[in-house]
């Protein structure tokens, strides 16, 4: 599910106004794709903004309105997520907001990426657990929460050391680590098994690549 909004403005204005926040530049400089209307980023998003930003990220919207994961419906105005104290223009103003979505591109400041990075994790660790117990009930049914949620941290890290970055990549990983034991992609005769995991096609074709790659693993070839 993605995010409403509610707004005097028509279709047209709103679209003008959202372009500009789907490319960002990080405080490196580099360019990249911003996932603001993710319902799970949005929130974070907004309580990470200064009282000028907020101006500039609601504009036209009077209200943003999202389920959290529990999915309970969740709404965000800019009254509400401003400072107290903060004098702040009603949606619809021609400024600051016109003005602003002028520029070339949002820059996120340092202070916002880390705001990301702590709620992003704990969501998918949450998510990557549930999937862990659906999928293998008999290893990980029997961690507690915090040695099963230990365990998917882990592997996210050993993943990431393999250079496993988007989350279809990594929760394969887990999967095939599970299964072969925390010593997996240390062995030489894991290598193929771990560029398999890194092939769009194999993670496309899942579980069935998985007792291909469950094989090479164990024989090298």
């Amino acid at each position: 599910m993605g995010v409403f909004v509610q707004s005097a403005n028509d279709l047209k204005a709103l679209r003008k106004h959202f372009r500009r926040f789907l490319m960002v530049q990080a405080p490196s400089g580099e360019t990249l794709y911003f996932r603001f209307y993710d319902p799970r980023v949005l929130p974070i998003f907004l309580g990470s903004c200064d009282p000028a930003e907020l101006q500039s990220v609601f504009g036209p919207v009077r209200l943003f309105a999202f389920t959290d994961e529990e999915r309970k419906l969740m709404t965000a105005s800019l009254r509400r997520c401003a400072p107290a104290g903060a004098q702040m223009q009603s949606p619809g103003f021609a400024e600051p907001w016109a003005a602003v979505s002028r520029a070339k591109i949002w820059s996120i400041r340092e202070e916002q990426i880390k705001a990301f990075v702590a709620p992003v994790m704990a969501s998918f660790v949450r998510r990557t657990l549930e999937h862990m117990r659906r999928q293998m009930p008999g290893v990980w049914q029997k961690m507690t929460q915090r040695e099963a949620e230990a365990a998917v941290r882990e592997g996210v890290e050993q993943a990431r050391r393999y250079g496993f970055e988007r989350e279809p990549e990594i929760v394969r990983f887990l999967e095939i680590r599970t299964l072969l034991g925390p010593g997996f992609g240390e062995s030489p005769q894991h290598r193929l098994a771990l560029e398999m995991l890194h092939d769009e096609y194999v993670i496309c074709h899942w579980p069935a690549s998985r007792g291909l790659i469950l094989s090479i693993a164990e024989t090298g070839s």
